[in-house]
């Protein structure tokens, strides 16, 4: 999206909020367009000894980018919620993924004015289907007259996980079992949870996971979650039974990861109270490369962080 907001279109929203910005600042209204404007205007990388500017919207990368983004589409918002005229039951928007309901007959007109508001920032509308609607990880359906959730699998994650025989601890395998666990157990209705635990089971087991330690797994975090619920219950309570050990400070230690190795140094540093954390030696970032020339340190002074 950061590509698509114009730079002009950012200023101008961020100057648009003057009134609320400038009781956090000193300087005047002048100084602050400015300094917006060079950072704006600042954009260059290296890429085989020759020097490119981005001159067209928002760099990607740039921490300044998420906020004056968010702006734009704030004021893209009001622009259009101010000229409706009829009412939208509900509205949620994370970064530029949206989700809202409409009469059948309105939601062309409204498509329309999101994608009238500038030439650069366009829209594109999924209707759903006749049970529900896709926004983020999560499915909405209509149950019985009630919107009710369960969870939403991209093609990519049906079939393929993190494989059990690759080059990772035991603990970072059973992590991506509860990981996916968990988002069944709190992103979708227990109407769901039997059927989608069924289908994980069965997309981990065909990825190498043995149906015993799948098992074992998914029945000790369900009783952990279960513990942690009444947990919950007792302190909201005012009931001593349990004791809150989770503010308790805990050290770590971190090893590249070596099978069969690395294992060994787990009891003698529990001896000196230390967690022993796994760090696998193979990562994405040794075959895939951001494609910019690294900068020499000398070449790095008058630089405006």
């Amino acid at each position: 999206m950061y590509s698509n907001i114009p730079k002009e279109l950012a200023l101008r929203s961020v100057l648009g909020r003057w009134d609320s910005i400038c009781k956090n600042t000193s300087i005047t209204i002048l100084e602050f367009k400015r300094a917006i404007s060079i950072i704006l205007n600042s954009t260059f990388f290296k890429f085989n000894n020759d020097i490119y500017e981005q001159i067209f919207d928002l760099p990607m990368g740039s921490p300044l980018s998420p906020i004056l983004a968010d702006v734009v589409i704030q004021d893209l918002e009001n622009d259009i919620f101010n000229t409706l005229t009829t009412h939208i039951p509900f509205y949620f928007r994370y970064v530029d993924d949206i989700v809202f309901a409409a009469p059948n007959n309105l939601i062309t007109s409204i498509l329309d004015s999101f994608n009238a508001y500038h030439e650069h920032v366009k829209f594109t509308v999924d209707f759903g289907d006749d049970t529900g609607i896709n926004f983020l990880d999560v499915k909405r359906l209509i149950d019985s007259g009630r919107i009710v959730f369960d969870i939403y699998n991209i093609r990519s994650l049906q079939t393929r996980v993190s494989q059990f025989f690759s080059n990772h601890p035991i603990l970072h395998k059973r992590s991506v079992v509860i990981g996916l666990l968990d988002r069944i157990l709190f992103l979708s209705h227990p109407k769901f949870h039997n059927i989608n635990i069924s289908s994980l089971i069965i997309t981990l087991h065909r990825n190498g996971y043995p149906l015993q330690f799948l098992f074992a797994t998914t029945n000790n975090r369900i009783k952990t979650l279960s513990v942690k619920k009444n947990f919950n219950f007792i302190k909201e309570h005012n009931v001593n039974s349990y004791a809150d050990t989770s503010t308790i400070n805990k050290k770590f230690f971190t090893i590249p990861y070596l099978k069969r190795t690395s294992e060994k140094f787990k009891l003698t540093l529990h001896k000196f109270h230390f967690d022993l954390v796994y760090k696998p030696m193979n990562s994405m970032n040794r075959f895939i490369k951001t494609g910019k020339d690294k900068i020499k340190k000398e070449e790095l002074s008058n630089v405006v962080y």
